[in-house]
């Protein structure tokens, strides 16, 4: 995965293919990598890249073409001639909703529900004060950080959030 990332990016380079521009001041990508997932972010017209540069096979049983400002018909005859699925904005990568509205309460619901699944009331009971802080604080570092690298918690998701530590401590 890592040859084909730096193929993928050397490609951009040269202008082979062609990502997203500037979504980050002066920064091209075409390509969000994740152990052995991977987005690519291509024109229509490109056929079949990751196998290209792999010489591996794309899963298409797996796999959904999203289109960003792509003919709807287009759409549909590449997921016919690939066999796959057509998805829609937002859907789930890795567990955040790309295409979601992070300002929105709704777009950070699974999220606070998993919080609170993992601060339930029955591990309470059974825990320390000390055990408890500990288990706050891995919920939080590791659902919540990973989560807010990509989007900006609102005070209302904040305020969300303290109430179940709260409640749990």
């Amino acid at each position: 995965m890592e040859v084909l990332h730096l193929a993928l990016d050397k490609a951009t380079e040269e202008g082979l293919i062609e990502g997203f521009n500037n979504v980050i001041h002066g920064m091209k990508f075409s390509h969000l990598q994740f152990a052995d997932d991977i987005i690519l972010f291509l024109k229509a017209e490109v056929k079949r890249v990751f196998e290209i540069f792999s010489g591996r096979n794309i899963n298409f049983n797996k796999s959904c073409l999203v289109g960003f400002e792509v003919e709807e018909e287009l759409l549909y005859t590449m997921a016919t001639i690939c066999k796959c699925k057509i998805g829609a904005l937002p859907f789930n990568y890795l567990g955040i909703p790309l295409g979601a509205n992070p300002k929105r309460l709704s777009t950070w619901e699974p999220i606070i529900d998993r919080v609170r699944k993992k601060l339930s009331g029955l591990k309470c009971r059974s825990l320390l004060w000390a055990g408890r802080v500990v288990l706050i604080n891995a919920v939080m570092s590791s659902l919540l950080i990973y989560f807010m690298s990509l989007f900006q918690a609102s005070v209302a998701v904040i305020k969300k959030i303290y109430k179940i530590r709260r409640n749990f401590l």
